[in-house]
C-alpha cells in the first residue's frame, strides 16, 4: 500500500502545499500530506447507492458515462485510470448521469448527488476522514481546478466548499450539544454500574466523582472515541490489560495514565491523568531542595560543558550536540536528580522547544543557578517567532555548553538542530546534526522536518524578499537530512552509543 505520509512518490520529491503565512492548503496530487490525501486522485474508497467507488476521480469521471455498465467501471478506477476515461461530450447539454437517472450539471440535484457523494467517502474512508480534519483552521484551495461550472464536473470553488463545510460540520457537531446529543444516543446504560463500582475502588473516589468530578468524563463520547475523526480509541478486554498498557505508556511518557470502564462499549480504555497544580507545587519543592544543593557545589572551571559527567546522568535520551547536549527536558521532575551535575559540569544555557510550554518553574530554575533561559518555540504556526528569533538561536548553539529539548528531547529537538544546520551552519562547514527522533528504522519519516524547512524557507523569502539560500542547495541539504532518516539507527542499536566528531561529508553525524 503507498504510503502517502511520505514525502516522495516514485523516486520524486513531493510538493509542500502548506503556507504558514496565509495558513492555506492547496490541495494536490502532487502534494505532501494532507494535500495528496485529499486530492481527488487518491486511492480513497467508498461506496455510494450500492456502487464501490475505488476513488473520488473514478466516481467523478461515471457521471459522464450514460451506458451503467461502463459507469461501474469506470468508478471501479482509481484515479489515474479514471482519470484518462475523461470526456466532453456531456458539455454540449450539460447533462450528467447517475445508474441511469439524466441530471442537469447546473441543477440543485447535481449539487446534492456531489455532497452525498463527499459525505460518504468522509464517513466510510478514515484516512480521507482524518486527512480533512487535520486541516481545521485553515484554509483549503486548489490551484489546478477549472473555475468555469460549464467546463468541469467540479470547480474548484464547489470541491473546496463541500470539504470545508464538511470537516466545519463535524467539528461543530463534536462540540457543545452535538456532543451531549451523540452521547445520549450512544451510551449503553447497562456498563454503568461495572464503572460506577471500579470508581469506588479507585484510590481518592470521592475526590474524582464529587470535588474535581473528573470521572465523569466517561459520560461524554469522547471517552470511548478520539474527537479529531471519530473512530474508536483503543479498547481492552479486560481491566488487567488495560492496566498493564497503563503502566507502560506511564513508563515510557513520565506522566500517570489511569485506567476506566466505557459506558459505549464493552471495553476498558486508558488516559492520561494529572492534576496539573499539584505536579507543579510538587515540582516547585523539590527545585528548592535543588537550589539548596547548589550552595555547596563544586562548579566545573573549565571553559567547555563536561561532556563525559554530563552523559554519565544517564538523563533519557541524552546526546552530544555541537559542544553542548540534547535530551529529554529538565523541567521534569524526573530529572531534576541531575541538574546538579549538569551545572557542575558546567552548563551555561538551556534552549527550551516547547510551544506549548507555559509555567515559569523552568526559567526560575535556571536564573537561579547562574543558567540562561531561551525559548525557541518550534511549532508550525509560529514561523515567524522562530524567524525572529533564529539569529540568537545559531549564536547560543555556537556557544556551546547548552543543554537543548523538547518534552521527549527527540522530535522536535531533531527539527531545531536541522534548522541550525540548513540555514546556518552548513555555511561553515559544519556537520549535519545526528536524528534520534525522526528514524525511518523506528517508523517515523523526515516528512515533519522538510516540511518544518519548507515553511521557514518561504517564510524568510516572502518577508526578506529574496531566498535566504540559493534553491539548489535547499534541495540538496533537505536530501542530507532524507538520507540521515533512511540511514542511521537507533543509538542503541550502533556499536558506538556516542555522537562523535566526523567530518562534513560523514553525513551521520554532528560536530561536537
Amino acid at each position: 500500500m503507498e504510503d502517502h505520509k511520505s514525502n516522495k512518490r516514485n523516486g520524486h520529491q513531493l510538493t509542500d502545499c502548506y503556507d504558514p503565512v496565509s495558513k492555506t492548503l492547496d490541495i494536490r496530487s502532487d502534494g505532501m500530506y494532507p494535500s495528496n490525501t485529499l486530492s481527488n486522485l487518491c486511492s480513497n474508497g467508498f461506496r455510494l447507492d450500492g456502487v464501490v467507488c475505488s476513488s473520488m476521480e473514478g466516481f467523478l469521471q461515471s457521471l459522464k458515462q450514460q451506458d451503467r455498465d461502463k459507469q461501474r467501471q469506470v468508478c471501479s478506477m482509481k484515479g489515474g485510470n479514471a482519470k484518462k476515461q475523461s470526456t466532453t461530450s456531456w458539455q454540449t447539454d450539460q447533462v450528467v448521469w447517475w445508474r441511469g437517472q439524466a441530471i442537469d450539471r447546473q441543477g440543485k440535484k447535481y449539487q446534492q448527488l456531489l455532497r452525498r457523494a463527499f459525505k460518504a467517502l468522509f464517513e466510510q474512508n478514515e484516512r480521507f476522514r482524518t486527512a480533512l480534519m487535520s486541516t481545521r483552521g485553515i484554509t483549503l484551495t486548489h490551484s489546478c481546478g477549472e473555475k468555469d461550472t460549464h467546463m468541469t464536473i467540479l470547480t474548484e470553488q464547489e470541491f473546496c466548499k463541500i470539504l470545508t463545510e464538511m470537516r466545519d460540520s463535524f467539528n461543530k457537531q463534536n462540540n457543545g450539544m452535538g456532543t451531549i446529543t451523540k452521547s445520549i444516543k450512544n451510551i449503553k446504560f447497562k456498563y454503568i454500574g461495572t464503572w460506577l463500582l471500579d470508581q469506588f475502588q479507585q484510590p481518592g473516589w470521592f475526590g474524582n466523582l464529587v470535588v474535581s468530578r473528573r470521572s465523569w468524563g466517561a459520560f461524554s463520547i469522547y471517552s470511548h472515541s478520539y474527537r479529531s475523526n471519530g473512530m474508536p480509541k483503543v479498547t481492552y478486554s479486560t481491566r488487567k490489560s488495560a492496566q498493564r498498557a497503563a503502566e507502560s505508556m506511564a513508563k515510557k511518557h513520565e506522566v500517570p495514565f489511569a485506567v476506566y470502564k466505557c459506558l459505549f462499549c464493552e471495553g476498558w480504555h486508558v488516559s492520561k491523568i494529572g492534576d496539573h497544580k499539584a505536579l507543579s507545587e510538587k515540582s516547585s519543592k523539590e527545585m528548592e531542595d535543588v537550589l539548596a544543593s547548589l550552595k555547596t557545589m563544586d562548579r566545573h572551571d573549565g571553559t567547555n560543558l563536561d561532556i563525559k559527567r554530563a552523559l554519565d546522568t544517564n538523563i533519557p535520551d541524552i546526546h552530544p550536540a555541537y559542544g553542548g547536549l540534547r535530551g529529554r527536558t529538565l523541567s521534569s521532575s524526573r530529572q531534576l536528580y541531575a541538574w546538579k551535575t549538569l551545572v557542575e559540569a558546567g552548563l551555561k544555557q538551556v534552549i527550551e522547544l516547547r510551544a506549548d510550554y507555559k509555567s515559569d518553574l523552568y526559567k526560575d530554575l535556571c536564573e537561579k543557578s547562574g543558567v540562561a533561559y531561551f525559548r525557541f518555540p518550534v511549532a508550525i504556526n509560529m514561523i515567524e517567532e522562530m524567524a525572529e528569533l533564529f539569529p540568537e538561536l545559531c549564536e547560543k548553539i555556537d556557544r556551546g555548553n547548552f543543554y537543548i529539548a523538547c518534552a521527549m528531547g527527540l522530535h522536535r529537538t531533531d527539527i531545531a538542530l536541522c534548522l541550525y544546520w540548513v540555514f546556518y551552519a552548513a555555511d561553515k562547514g559544519i556537520a549535519p546534526p545526528r536524528l534520534h527522533g525522526y528514524l525511518k528504522a523506528d517508523g517515523r519519516g523526515p516528512e515533519k522536518i522538510l516540511r518544518m524547512l519548507n515553511a521557514f524557507y518561504r517564510f524568510k523569502t516572502e518577508k526578506e524578499g529574496q531566498k535566504p539560500i540559493p534553491e539548489d542547495v535547499f534541495k540538496e541539504r533537505k536530501e542530507v537530512i532524507i538520507e540521515l532518516n533512511r540511514t542511521l539507527q537507533p543509538v542503541s542499536e550502533q556499536a558506538n552509543p556516542t555522537d562523535s566528531p566526523q567530518t562534513p561529508s560523514q553525513h551521520g553525524q554532528g560536530t561536537n
